[in-house]
């Protein structure tokens, strides 16, 4: 009894000992992507979106952290629904999105760091437009699951630059023609740290 009474002593010293060396910060990002869609009979990359909000950064050690983003996101794609060579005709899409990237960072050297993780996304507001007028797009998923990959440039301390691809591992239409439609983006950003 007396073992176990000074084993969780000691653990509950280390832990906090832990926790006061780590820190956490906080900041805002707002951010210009170029999205699209990925799979058989779409394009990539053939739309400009924006996203915008914030995040929280919570250091393990001097090199590895975890950090955490709450996003407003807009992407989208062009829809191809006749695909021969005579009526090829596409379908502007606009999907928002709030986001929830968890990302791993390593930090490489002073100022630059390697980030990647999942990131979930609830489809919030969706738009299609054929020839300048709306067009009912087929049914959607409305959960999003998707992969983050890129780096974080740091200078001043306080301001960053962000340079991200994402790629979707869920179909945003189910059964439209028979094509997968996966969401797919390169991003770039810029940010600050409080």
């Amino acid at each position: 009894m007396k073992t176990t009474s000074l084993f969780f002593l000691f653990f509950c010293l280390l832990s906090a000992n832990l926790y006061g060396q780590n820190t956490i910060t906080k900041g805002i990002k707002v951010g210009y992507q170029r999205t699209g869609f990925n799979g058989s009979g779409s394009t990539y990359l053939d739309n400009n979106g924006f996203f915008l909000g914030g995040l929280v950064e919570f250091e393990v050690n001097r090199t590895i952290s975890l950090q955490g983003e709450l996003l407003f996101d807009r992407k989208g794609g062009s829809l191809i629904f006749i695909s021969n060579s005579f009526f090829r005709r596409e379908v502007d899409t606009r999907l928002d999105y709030i986001s929830l990237p968890i990302l791993g960072k390593l930090k490489i050297i002073k100022g630059i760091a390697f980030e990647a993780g999942p990131q979930l996304g609830f489809l919030i507001n969706e738009r299609g437009v054929l020839d300048g007028n709306d067009f009912e797009l087929p049914e959607s998923e409305t959960i999003e699951l998707s992969v983050n990959g890129g780096f974080r440039f740091t200078a001043l301390k306080h301001y960053f630059i962000q340079v991200r691809g994402n790629l979707g591992l869920t179909n945003v239409y189910t059964n439209f023609l028979s094509n997968d439609y996966k969401n797919v983006s390169l991003m770039l950003s810029a940010g600050y740290i409080f």
